[in-house]
């Protein structure tokens, strides 16, 4: 979604390759929608809106802290409304924590704020396509930590299906204009 945006809103240019490499990626998607049998609108849902929340960094001209900032002035009041309300309500669990894990739950704030501020500043940088190929990063993280360490199946249609989106990775990776001098893009390419 975040390559399409960048593609079709801020007309940035892909090559073959990257066309390629997106081609194998959605190929990858699809077969694991077909196995999952339905259509994962949650995670359609939260590729739209990460998609969005890109574009819009991309096209915003305040710095990340500004941004970030204004963000948190926005929501801030929601989220506090809806403390306020779950404990008149009687079922928050807020106040009866112990005070060693109130202030874990409050630095959680700093550890969400770190990643979002690098978000917004490579928002900046890098053309949107590009982050947007990317965050395939997060998911195949997701994916091992719950094979290694929760101990979760991943059978032959998983397998394929994040073959072809790690090979599409390397793929758009090494077709970065940038990523590569020439003599060694044009040995990989047979390029001139």
């Amino acid at each position: 979604m975040t390559v399409f945006l960048g593609v079709i809103v801020l007309k940035e240019r892909i090559d073959r390759w990257q066309i390629f490499s997106l081609l194998l990626a959605l190929s990858g998607v699809i077969i694991i929608t077909v196995q999952y049998g339905k259509i994962p609108w949650v995670a359609l849902l939260l590729a739209i809106s990460f998609g969005l929340y890109g574009l819009v960094k991309k096209l915003s001209n305040l710095t990340a802290i500004i941004g970030l900032t204004v963000e948190t002035m926005m929501i801030a009041p929601l989220a506090l409304g809806y403390l306020v309300y779950k404990q008149v309500e009687g079922t928050s669990s807020l106040i009866a924590l112990p005070m060693n894990v109130l202030i874990l739950v409050v630095l959680t704030g700093v550890v969400t704020a770190i990643p979002l501020l690098l978000f917004a500043q490579s928002a900046k940088c890098v053309p949107l396509s590009t982050l947007g190929f990317i965050q395939y990063i997060s998911p195949c993280i997701a994916l091992l930590l719950g094979i290694f360490l929760f101990k979760e199946d991943f059978t032959r249609v998983d397998f394929l299906s994040f073959g072809l989106i790690w090979l599409a990775l390397g793929i758009y990776s090494f077709s970065r204009k940038d990523f590569l001098n020439s003599k060694l893009k044009k040995r990989l390419w047979g390029r001139k």
